[in-house]
């Protein structure tokens, strides 16, 4: 079952990275920027700014939420089960936004 599950979390994570890879081939550089790196530093930042400032609302928020999610991950088989999901929508996004893709000249069509 442990072996399962490793086979089963890399997959995952290299059918995340392949979701990841397409629909970077099909934006536009700009657009690519502002998904992949303006975004995630903004809300980075944001949560820099939230943890500095108010450190016992958020730290109390964190530990509620991660408490809930880590009693519900817990149990073998619904990770089991999230890892496949994940397998099975990120494949099948991945192929729907690449089955008609344009050659490399016109690939940036901006989904």
């Amino acid at each position: 079952m442990d072996i399962l599950g490793q086979l089963l979390t890399l997959f995952a994570f290299s059918s995340i990275g392949f979701l990841l890879g397409s629909i970077l081939y099909r934006l536009k550089k700009r657009t690519s920027i502002i998904i992949f790196l303006v975004i995630p530093t903004i809300v980075i930042t944001i949560g820099v700014a939230f943890y500095i400032f108010n450190t016992d609302l958020i730290m109390n928020y964190i530990v509620i939420n991660l408490v809930d999610i880590l009693r519900f991950i817990i149990n073998v088989n619904i990770r089991l089960i999230i890892k496949l999901l994940t397998i099975v929508i990120s494949l099948t996004c991945s192929v729907l936004l690449l089955k008609n893709a344009p050659i490399k000249e016109y690939a940036h069509d901006l989904i």
